[in-house]
């Protein structure tokens, strides 16, 4: 039995878990800590599968927020790993991160993508996109969420043809997942302040 399910969820940062896993210690988190964590589903991708947020904070007025989110490229496993330890640490061992924890609100979406991150582990460990069939008149399925977002969709490393891993998609914010996360952190545009973006960190001053 491993260290993690002993303390009533099973993620243990030891190895790379599935989707369940991950979403279980979401909920873990918002029931053990309900003054600090609670959990919200803010859409569902291609398949159905929810897309679930954990909002971390101490509830106090006016305090600026911060968006991260992972697991958007499939294959990325150490990505969901990443943020929930980012989790973990904000959570587990709040008392050691101060104002990080006290003055900020944190949305954390540990898994954008979580039926290519299924798919990974079930079928294509390479696997990349989402599982979107909608690409009209081709053989070849999934959308390259990374380049799904309509800021600049279909530029410089993008391609519009859907066999290809950087396949942006029919138009911008044409897959829920996207628009899922646009929709989301556009609610709260006036209090997110640093956000990730493509892999890196930008900020809102």
């Amino acid at each position: 039995m491993c260290v993690g399910m002993y303390a009533g969820h099973r993620m243990t940062w030891q190895s790379y878990h599935r989707m369940q896993d991950v979403h279980g210690y979401l909920d873990w988190l918002a029931q053990s800590y309900p003054k600090l964590c609670s959990v919200q589903t803010i859409g569902s991708s291609v398949e159905g599968r929810p897309l679930k947020v954990l909002k971390i904070s101490s509830d106090k007025a006016g305090s600026p927020a911060i968006w991260v989110d992972g697991g958007i490229h499939a294959r990325e496993w150490i990505s969901p790993a990443t943020v929930t330890y980012i989790i973990n640490e904000l959570t587990e061992n709040r008392h050691t991160h101060g104002d990080a924890v006290q003055n900020v609100d944190w949305y954390i979406l540990p898994i954008v993508n979580p039926d290519g991150y299924e798919y990974t582990h079930r079928t294509d460990r390479l696997w990349r996109k989402n599982r979107s069939n909608g690409n009209s008149g081709s053989r070849c399925a999934g959308v390259d969420l990374n380049r799904n977002f309509a800021y600049k969709w279909g530029g410089a490393g993008s391609s519009h043809q859907p066999c290809k891993e950087i396949y942006a998609g029919s138009s911008g914010f044409s897959e829920p997942e996207t628009s899922a996360v646009s929709n989301f952190v556009l609610s709260k545009k006036d209090r997110i302040k640093v956000r990730t973006l493509r892999n890196c960190i930008a900020l809102s001053l």
